[in-house]
């Protein structure tokens, strides 16, 4: 069951990585314990699953990462957290991501290749 768990939990957080990451490795976690800021959309249902079903807090717990939650109005409000390191991962249309990344934030897009 943890196994098909880590495998949904990934599936989702690659759909909700479709938007933006900023900054450093936020869930690469210490012996302090990190933080993960991440958005949540209602038009990003894979974010609305992984906020509800508590998958992200499970399988980063015993990594002594705390996983918080900010609420997103709109692809532009996520790349202004995103701007303003008031989140580490925000969800956003591909087309805002490409807009803010020529406009000069520091933005990388996530994808995972299929297979």
């Amino acid at each position: 069951m943890r196994k098909m768990r880590a495998a949904a939990a990934a599936v989702a957080v690659t759909m909700l990585l479709a938007g933006c990451v900023e900054g450093e490795d936020a869930a690469a976690g210490g012996s302090q314990g990190t933080t993960l800021r991440l958005d949540y959309a209602y038009y990003n249902p894979a974010s609305l699953v992984l906020r509800d079903q508590k998958w992200l807090e499970t399988e980063l717990a015993d990594k002594n990462v705390t996983v918080t939650w900010q609420l997103s109005a709109g692809s532009n409000k996520a790349n202004e957290a995103l701007r303003g390191d008031a989140v580490d991962v925000g969800s956003t249309a591909g087309a805002a991501a490409l807009v803010a990344r020529a406009n000069g934030s520091p933005i990388k897009t996530i994808w995972r290749r299929p297979g």
